[in-house]
């Protein structure tokens, strides 16, 4: 494939030289298919490939396909930019793919047509400049589609409990097509994420600064995951890809900053995700995990598991890798994120500390249990 696009990039840039110093594109086309074979059909292509190589010289140091060039020497204006933008940024193109593109961008160009809605308040809203704040909405629109259709993948292709297998279900009829659909519609959502926020690498670098700048970093980096398709049988669902953690929710929660649904919305379509008879527990302090064994044992099924101390998260994380492990402590867990586990079943208490810190979760579920 690198010798081929090498050829077929140095025939194109030959035939643009050929047309600049003829100026007669009729008179270069007859020459091409007496002499050389060559349809008129394919020397337009090499002169229009040709012109992409000249406006985006980056493109001659990658290797890329004879179809993929041809598809992006039919893009035009935006749609180009866009395209050559994820292309330069390590995203992975082929032709269908830049066919989603182009459609995402005609999308978008007649979304900022009928709507002057305003940019999401708050954080989002300060990183956009000025000339790019009516395209936050429509950017939370097409993450709110990516969210729903991860879920849908999750629903449909991950195991619900260890009963059932802990790898997702890859042989089931259109597991590889569904992969494919999520990883290019994150593609897309990365394009634009990066066209309209601009630089990201102010807050995908650690983990420290204000909790919106976490929360951001850390929806970014599952956004990546998505795009890459080092997800569910590629590196399953964990901060942690090396974990291969199917049972985990983490790029999926995190992912969830980036629509416009809100807390109590969530909380809905997170109580619809649920089996009726599954008991769900939430654990701080949960040590080397014997409680939490004691917990599964019974029946529960864990919608996150805290622990601030490293070598002991090290150790859950080794013996459960399907378990959603988190390294902090609760009085750092903002309350968005408690939020999000509204309506649990049981919340075990470790230390009297931590018993004040999560009183507020016990009056948020809906069955209180406790030891």
């Amino acid at each position: 494939m690198s010798e081929l696009s090498k050829s077929f990039q140095k025939t194109s840039q030959l035939v643009g030289k050929l047309q600049a110093s003829a100026r007669d594109p009729a008179l270069v086309e007859h020459l091409l298919r007496v002499w050389a074979g060559i349809s008129s059909a394919d020397t337009r292509l090499f002169t229009e490939v040709a012109e992409v190589l000249l406006e985006h010289d980056i493109l001659c140091k990658q290797v890329i396909s004879p179809e993929t060039m041809r598809r992006l020497a039919g893009l035009r204006g935006d749609a180009r930019t866009e395209a050559v933008g994820a292309m330069n940024n390590g995203q992975t193109a082929d032709a269908e793919k830049l066919g989603e593109v182009e459609a995402f961008v005609h999308w978008l160009r007649e979304g900022d047509e009928r709507t002057d809605a305003a940019a999401r308040a708050g954080y989002l809203d300060s990183l956009a400049s000025r000339s790019t704040a009516n395209r936050v909405d429509a950017f939370q629109e097409l993450s709110d589609e990516l969210i729903s259709n991860v879920n849908d993948f999750v629903n449909v292709y991950v195991p619900d409990d260890e009963s059932e297998g802990v790898e997702c279900f890859t042989n089931l009829i259109g597991y590889s097509r569904a992969h494919r659909d999520v990883s290019s519609l994150a593609t897309l959502v990365v394009a634009e994420f990066d066209a309209t926020f601009g630089s990201t690498e102010s807050f995908i670098i650690g983990r420290e600064g204000n909790p919106e700048e976490r929360l951001l970093g850390d929806a970014y980096r599952a956004l990546k995951r998505f795009a890459a398709g080092r997800f569910a049988h590629n590196g399953g669902f964990a901060d942690d890809a090396s974990l291969n953690a199917v049972f985990s929710r983490e790029i999926v929660d995190a992912l969830d900053y980036l629509g416009r649904q809100s807390p109590g919305e969530l909380e809905q379509t997170t109580a619809q995700s649920h089996a009726p008879d599954e008991l769900r527990v939430l654990e701080f302090g949960a040590g080397a995990g014997g409680m939490a064994i004691g917990l599964m044992a019974g029946g529960f099924h864990h919608t996150g598991i805290y622990e601030g101390i490293k070598t002991r998260v090290d150790t859950l994380r080794k013996n459960w890798p399907e378990w959603t492990v988190i390294e902090d402590h609760i009085t750092k867990v903002s309350d968005d994120t408690l939020e999000q586990h509204r309506g649990i079943d049981l919340l075990p208490q470790h230390t009297h500390k931590c018993s004040k810190a999560i009183t507020p979760l016990y009056a948020a579920s809906s069955r209180r249990k406790t030891f």
